[in-house]
């Protein structure tokens, strides 16, 4: 999955558009416009067989996925064969005019009553985490509003997550749902019980003295993983770059390239044999004196994409 907030802030430029309505299109010229800059975003993952749909649902989606009533539609994003196997991806960004806790409490109570299954979840300690992560109520938080289900046919796992509008007190809800077939592999059933193996985004934790000023989330799918922050601390921009990047490299992290702007990129292999890599993004926020963006993303390298 792409970052959660990252995509909010260029997705929202366009219209939300309400689900069972015709609603006036966004102007062709910033429609397409926000599609190339989508789709340039995801080019640098790799992934150019990328879907861009503004203010629309994807034309299949399966009979048994409920939609929250009364939803807006942001827009959706298909992503063909990004999963290993080559199994396609879709993400669908949804606006609810409620808090994200009742969002994600009626949404799941939606899924059940169609008969999803809940996937129960491991502990999750990954991304920018404060430094006590365990009593942290930034990781608390956006843990509640996660939630992993998957089919009743048991051909599809659903990830859902929310989080609050920017704009007003709306929340915004992403689905994120992986089929587990593809045109030219046969229909097969899986054991919702085995549970998920998550993306391995490694616990990056604050330096001293320094706290978030808004951010401190992650997302977690089985083949991506990302997480924003905004920090505030006096360390400079190079101490706090190598301060994230030595918590790299102590989880098995190899840098393969790094560049003066405080974007560098990482690899690694997990126990499995499986090739991962990572972006890490420290930048200054202009203007604004000791306060830095922060973003990493963990993406599973697909075998053809070395």
């Amino acid at each position: 999955m792409a970052s959660f907030r990252f995509l909010l802030a260029l997705i929202t430029l366009s219209l939300a558009f309400p689900l069972g309505t015709v609603a006036q299109p966004a102007p062709e010229n910033e429609a397409a416009l926000l599609r190339e800059m989508l789709r340039a975003r995801y080019a640098f993952d790799g992934q150019e067989n990328v879907q861009i749909l503004v203010g629309q649902l994807p034309e299949s989606l399966p009979d048994d996925l409920p939609l929250p009533e009364e939803a807006q539609i942001i827009g959706s994003i298909v992503k063909t064969g990004s999963i290993a196997g080559g199994t396609d991806s879709t993400e669908i960004l949804l606006r609810v005019n409620q808090s994200p806790e009742e969002t994600y409490s009626l949404y799941q109570q939606q899924l059940l009553d169609e008969g999803w299954q809940v996937e129960e979840a491991p502990e999750i300690d990954g991304g920018f985490l404060a430094r006590d992560a365990v009593n942290s109520p930034q990781v608390s938080s956006s843990r509640n509003s996660f939630g992993s289900f998957c089919s009743p046919s048991q051909t599809a796992h659903l990830y859902i997550d929310t989080a609050q509008s920017q704009t007003n007190s709306s929340a915004i809800l992403k689905l994120t749902l992986n089929s587990v077939y593809s045109e030219t592999q046969p229909l097969f059933p899986f054991e919702c019980s085995l549970g998920i193996e998550y993306a391995p985004l490694p616990a990056l934790t604050l330096p001293a003295n320094a706290k978030f000023i808004s951010g401190g989330s992650s997302s977690f799918s089985n083949d991506e993983a990302s997480s924003d922050a905004v920090i505030e601390t006096d360390l400079d921009a190079e101490s706090l770059i190598n301060h994230y990047a030595n918590q790299l490299q102590q989880a098995g992290w190899t840098q393969v390239e790094t560049s003066e702007v405080g974007l560098s990129r990482w690899s690694f292999q997990d126990e499995e044999g499986r090739d991962w890599q990572s972006l890490l993004i420290i930048a200054e926020i202009p203007g604004i004196p000791d306060q830095y963006a922060s973003y990493v993303r963990v993406l599973r390298r697909s075998p053809n994409n070395s």
